[in-house]
């Protein structure tokens, strides 16, 4: 997952291998349903939380299909400072329960991540930059 600092704004995007997604959705989901199962699938597994413990409703931008993968496109607004939010990540973990997920973060030069597994789905988001 890569995601940019703009502004009081996260742009994301996920990139989901087809193995994985295709062990998550159910059988027969044409391409013109995908956009939409993935959109449903993210929105439950990975939320953004405010500092009060609210959640935080993505802005779907979209999902684009590749051959061995899916990369799913979207933004959250903050509420106040990065560093006041905390990220919930357990996509697939259902599916998969050894798979890990890095989360890279930018803002222009300055770049961190998180790593998420089992057993450590929700982290506080890093500060990055000034």
């Amino acid at each position: 997952m890569q995601v940019e600092v703009d502004s009081g704004r996260l742009e994301v995007a996920v990139q989901i291998h087809r193995r994985d997604l295709d062990r998550a959705l159910a059988p027969g989901v044409s391409s013109d349903q995908l956009d939409a199962s993935v959109q449903a699938l993210i929105k439950g597994d990975i939320l953004l939380k405010d500092k009060t413990g609210r959640v935080i409703p993505l802005e779907w931008v979209g999902a684009e299909a590749q051959s061995f993968s899916v990369w799913a496109y979207f933004q959250w607004t903050l509420n106040g400072t990065i560093e006041e939010h905390t990220l919930l990540h357990q996509l697939l973990l259902g599916v998969e329960p050894k798979l890990i997920h890095t989360v890279n973060f930018k803002k222009g030069a300055a770049r961190s991540s998180l790593t998420f597994r089992r057993g450590q789905t929700t982290q506080s988001l890093p500060k990055i930059g000034p």
